[in-house]
């Protein structure tokens, strides 16, 4: 079986297309691994989203096979990614053109709030931090847990903040 991939080359677009979720990760962050796992089954049913990295090999050596961040994993989560080698190399070796995109990303995050991971960007501009408890590969439950999601940003209720009471957490899969 192969897996879906979120992105397969490293990209400096600061915005998604049109009718394109963006999302905003942080390779260190198991919810935001968790939400990325969602966009790739999501994306195998037909959703369109965006990465600013190619992302979904580098979290599962990180988050579900426990390998480091290091050169060596991250070359091995570029050949998984299908990444063409050399641009690859290009790409890690431009200090200048890194620092440009992580200037972009971190302004383009600051302009919407972002303030953790995994936060999804809807096409119509709806935005929120969602916390994933639980992994799903299942493309029913992504649907399900997707809809809920979508349907929470764009709600007239105009729901701000849910967050669980401290002694009832949410229950883990």
């Amino acid at each position: 079986m192969t897996d879906p991939q979120i992105a397969t080359q490293p990209t400096t677009q600061t915005t998604a297309p049109q009718n394109t979720t963006d999302v905003f990760i942080d390779f260190l962050c198991p919810f935001a691994w968790r939400g990325v796992e969602l966009a790739a089954v999501l994306r195998a049913g037909g959703e369109a989203f965006t990465l600013r990295h190619f992302s979904l090999a580098l979290f599962r050596a990180r988050h579900e096979h426990g390998q480091p961040l290091n050169a060596d994993t991250i070359q091995a989560a570029a050949a998984q990614a299908a990444l063409d080698p050399e641009r690859f190399a290009a790409d890690l070796s431009d200090d200048t053109g890194l620092r440009a995109t992580l200037r972009r990303d971190l302004q383009d995050a600051a302009e919407i709030g972002v303030f953790g991971t995994p936060t999804f960007v809807l096409p119509t501009g709806e935005a929120a931090y969602y916390r994933f408890e639980n992994l799903t590969r299942d493309p029913a439950q992504a649907r399900a847990w997707w809809d809920l999601y979508v349907t929470l940003l764009r709600d007239g209720a105009g729901v701000a903040t849910v967050k669980r009471a401290r002694n009832r957490p949410a229950r883990r899969a």
